[in-house]
Parts: structure tokens; sequence; C-alpha cells
């Protein structure tokens, strides 16, 4: 039974698991090593702390469910991100092309199930719950957020799958590295062709983020 969870203990564990996703990203950007042994520690920790906003939430064990939906909400693409990738470090290095059991860590089903338990009748009800007599949402309006909430926890799963469809199509980390490089380059190449049908303030509007998405593909 969960005792009853401080708003600062909540923030807390989530800043602190945002840090250390922030350090993932920034070792990228400097093209410092990230090893695969801190790869899984941050697996772990994200998959920990999204049971136990889930657990928080469905238990009543704070509060101010606000601040645990909006926590879950900003954890589940960070998790979905960091887990796509120690899956793809894990097949390269161990998957020999024969036993099945090496394609993915033991602990993956766990890992996807806290993706899974965000779709659950017993989390999906009581936000319903939640929505409609906490937030003062019309029956339509509560019906669309749980209909949100339910799509995205799909969504997160499907792209885990995709992900690892592609990783079982390609030989190695070098082949993934450059399908995903030239998937970018054509995203980037698509926008290019459309922006010649635009004003030219919408393209001074968006000139920052193209340029941002043309280095990564530099």
């Amino acid at each position: 039974r969960l005792a009853n969870k401080s708003d600062l203990d909540i923030k807390e564990r989530f800043k602190k698991v945002r840090a250390e996703y922030n350090e993932m990203l920034d070792s990228k950007k400097r093209g410092s090593d990230y090893t695969s042994a801190k790869m899984l520690d941050l697996t772990k920790e994200m998959a920990d702390v999204l049971e136990y906003l889930y657990d928080c939430f469905v238990n009543d064990a704070v509060k101010n469910h606000e601040i645990v939906l909006d926590a879950i909400y900003a954890l589940l693409p960070m998790y979905v991100n960091v887990l796509s990738d120690y899956d793809r470090r894990y097949y390269y290095a161990y998957y020999d092309g024969q036993k099945e059991t090496l394609k993915k860590h033991d602990s993956h089903g766990e890992w996807v199930g806290v993706i899974q338990k965000l779709r659950s009748k017993k989390f999906l009800n009581k936000l319903l719950d939640y929505s409609f007599l906490d937030c003062k949402l019309s029956g339509r309006d509560a019906n669309e957020a749980v209909n949100v909430a339910y799509l995205m926890a799909v969504d997160a799963e499907q792209i885990i799958d995709n992900n690892t469809k592609i990783v079982e199509c390609l030989s190695s980390m070098q082949d993934y590295q450059s399908f995903e490089k030239g998937v970018r380059d054509e995203a980037v190449q698509t926008v290019q062709d459309r922006i010649v049908e635009l004003d030219d303030e919408t393209i001074a509007l968006i000139n920052p983020y193209m340029q941002a998405a043309l280095q990564l593909t530099a």
C-alpha cells in the first residue's frame, strides 16, 4: 500500500530522471560516449519512475493528480526514446542470428508493460473519474480525454514495436544510423520543397527549426 506522497516527492523523482535524460541527449550532441550500461540504468530508472507515478495516480496517493498526470505524459516520450535506443544497442551487441533469446533484454516485456498500464481499464477509469468529477468536464470531454490518453499509450507501444521491426531488418548499428539519417534527409527535403509555397512571414517563422533539422542531418 502506498503512503500518501507529497507533490514535492513526485516532482523530485521526475526532475532527477529528466536531468539524466537531458545528460544523455547532451552526451550525444557532444559526441561523447553514453555507454550501454548507462542507457540500461536510465531505462530501469525511467520504468521505475513511470510505474511509481502510475501507482500514485490510481491509488490516490497524492492530493494533486494534475502534477502526476503532467509528469506521466512528459516522461512517456522520453521513456519511449530511451527504451528504443537500448533495444537497438542490445540487439546489435548480442544477437547472433540464431538465438531468439538474445534479441531483447529479459526485462523488455516488463518495461513495455509499464506503458500498457497507461491504457489499462484501471488507469482509464480513474482518469475518467478525475476528468469528470475533479476537473468538471462534460461527459463528452471526459471521454475524449480518456480516448487521447489511450491512444498515446498505444502509439508509444507502436513506436517501440516499429523500432524492433526496423532493427531486425538491418544488420548493424551503422546500417541503422544510415537508415535513420536517410529518413531525416527525406523529411527535410519534403519540407524544403513545401517551403516554396509559403509566404515570407511563415518562412521566417519556421526557419530556425529548419536550420536545427539541417544540423541533425549534417
